[in-house]
């Protein structure tokens, strides 16, 4: 048995939207002082479109039909058509300026083998190689020191 969209898209506003991202909105911008709103979730658009039709929502496996036929008019197709491009943090810069000295820090050899878990061998050949300009996974060196910010403040 297949479920209608619209049902499906309640299950979303209900969950994933709220739990989700409406949280990482509301961080992101009272971290700055900022108060963020979300003109396409006021009240009255939601319940509109939670009675339209779902061949207006999606047509010839085409996501979002309806709002795309309607903003085509004001903003270019390449725009509107181009890939999704996700907020990825600018980890290089931070790890060379703003985090730089908790980098040293947490990952220092002294601070790894004081969480016992993890290899300090390879963590810090890995960010001295990251230090050198060598092309590393700057993602593993982001995790690790995630990690020994937790194991910081709730382990010790």
């Amino acid at each position: 048995m297949l479920i209608p969209l619209n049902r499906l898209l309640a299950i979303d506003y209900l969950t994933f939207l709220v739990d989700n991202n409406l949280v990482k909105m509301d961080r992101a911008t009272m971290s700055v002082s900022i108060e963020g709103r979300e003109p396409m979730l006021d009240h009255r658009l939601v319940e509109y479109l939670a009675r339209v039709p779902d061949s207006l929502k999606m047509k010839n496996n085409v996501n979002k039909y309806l709002l795309k036929t309607i903003v085509h008019k004001y903003v270019p197709k390449s725009i509107m058509e181009r890939p999704k491009m996700p907020f990825i943090a600018p980890l290089t810069e931070w790890f060379r300026d703003e985090l730089r000295e908790q980098m040293d820090y947490y990952l220092s050899e002294r601070k790894l083998k004081d969480t016992g878990l993890l290899s300090s061998t390879t963590i810090r050949s890995l960010l001295q190689r990251y230090q050198q300009g060598e092309k590393v996974n700057h993602q593993k060196l982001w995790n690790v020191l995630v990690f020994q910010l937790w194991y910081e403040r709730w382990m010790q």
